[in-house]
């Protein structure tokens, strides 16, 4: 049983346009009720090494080129991953949130979100032939601040802002054209992280489009290999599958 379809979609060159990839309990780096709790890198690394080696692995009677600058046939598209976490048991962080110099935080500019939008800052990680190389966002800026206007307060909702820019929607500058109602729009409606044309989408400042694309480099040194993900029960990897990917949500405290 193939149980990491991304893979097997990314092998027979029919990866989506958007892919939402949610991983199992086992590789999801939350270690509890008995998961090992180290497969998230391995599984990371595998869906990164498909990618970037999609030109040359690639199956299904042609090639198809998803990190960029192999190929020259139609299947050539520039993918880019952004992998994030859905929450951190860092310390607080040290960035005073927007909207948030007096209690209680009032959240986005409309005054909606305060409970939920900021708090703990998750990591972002993105991947990209066309990525700056060690780049990090706000790494120059001091002291930090995510008060209005930045490049470098990203939130959620920055990535559903930067696939409607990428897809030629635009995004949702200023117009909310979706939400509940006209007081609650969508938080792509209300990221932080965009600038004046030709950078008004989010996540921007990770980018040099005007550069070659930069060769990709094979993650090596993955404790899980891929089979390990394609068929879990059957290679021996994990010894409980599948697992809520939130396992330690099911914890008894």
């Amino acid at each position: 049983m193939d149980s990491a379809p991304i893979l097997t979609d990314i092998q027979n060159c029919n990866l989506p346009q958007v892919s939402w990839v949610i991983p199992d309990g086992n590789w999801s780096d939350h270690a509890a009720d008995g998961a090992p709790g180290d497969g998230g890198p391995s599984w990371v690394a595998a869906i990164v090494n498909a990618l970037g080696n999609s030109w040359a692995q690639s199956m299904g009677g042609g090639h198809c080129d998803y990190w960029g600058g192999y190929g020259t046939s139609t299947l050539t598209h520039p993918t880019v991953i952004l992998v994030v976490w859905d929450d951190w048991g860092g310390y607080y962080d040290d960035v005073v949130p927007p909207d948030c110099t007096s209690s209680p935080c009032t959240g986005y500019s409309n005054l909606t979100g305060g409970q939920y939008v900021y708090g703990f800052r998750v990591p972002l990680l993105v991947v990209s032939a066309y990525a700056k190389q060690g780049y990090v966002s706000g790494a120059n800026v001091f002291p930090p601040s995510c008060s209005p206007p930045n490049t470098y307060c990203h939130d959620f909702g920055s990535i559903l802002n930067f696939v409607e820019y990428a897809f030629g929607t635009g995004g949702n500058p200023l117009g909310y054209p979706g939400g509940i109602n006209p007081q609650y729009p969508y938080a792509d409606a209300l990221v932080m992280d965009t600038a004046a044309a030709p950078n008004n989408y989010s996540l921007y400042d990770f980018f040099n489009f005007q550069s070659n694309p930069n060769p990709f480099q094979t993650i090596n040194g993955a404790k899980y290999l891929p089979r390990c993900f394609h068929n879990p029960h059957g290679s021996g990897c994990f010894q409980t599958y599948p697992m809520d990917p939130d396992n330690d949500a099911n914890e008894s405290d």
